[in-house]
């Protein structure tokens, strides 16, 4: 399957090493209005191993949203789980509508690769994976992970595109 030759390509399911068996330090907090929005209708497993600012980074973003900003930026120092924040993101994006399309941007093919870990561990297998290093995956997949330049040498349309993820923004300003 596609799903197995993308993990064969990109190091399988091992854990990331700075998240490997890493618990949140405090108790969670019980669900409030405020974090049903950020988990979305249906509770994702992935939000139930988020940390709170985590969670209040999503629901800040999608309040944005709900107020008619169009690119709201989530800001998470070095080792916050921005990929985390990321993924739980895509997830929660695609479980509320089956026509919903993502594609998640990076400048390098390291960022390329975590967030197609991230994304599989997490149970995602409509994935395609376009980067220098070649095409692998499903033509057509709800999830598109790819470099910047990969995408625009091959033409890549994003007129379907309903959630657009710039991993390391500050380089596309």
């Amino acid at each position: 399957s596609s799903a197995s030759s993308i993990a064969s390509l990109h190091g399988g399911d091992q854990p990331h090493p700075r998240r490997a068996g890493r618990t949140p330090q405090r108790p969670r907090r019980p669900l409030d209005g405020h974090h049903a929005v950020a988990r979305g209708a249906v509770v994702s497993a992935v939000f139930e191993s988020l940390f709170d600012y985590q969670v209040d980074a999503i629901a800040g973003a999608r309040s944005a949203i709900n107020t008619g900003k169009r690119a709201p930026l989530v800001v998470i120092p070095t080792g916050g789980g921005k990929t985390r924040v990321g993924v739980a993101t895509v997830m929660s994006h695609l479980e509320r509508s089956t026509v919903h399309r993502t594609v998640w941007l990076a400048h390098r093919i390291e960022l390329v690769k975590q967030a197609a870990n991230d994304l599989m561990r997490e149970g995602l297998t409509d994935l395609r994976i376009e980067s220098g290093d070649g095409s692998v995956g499903t033509v057509g997949a709800r999830v598109t992970v790819g470099t910047v330049q990969t995408l625009l040498a091959r033409g890549y349309d994003l007129s379907a595109i309903t959630l657009a993820v710039y991993d390391e923004a500050h380089h596309y300003v």
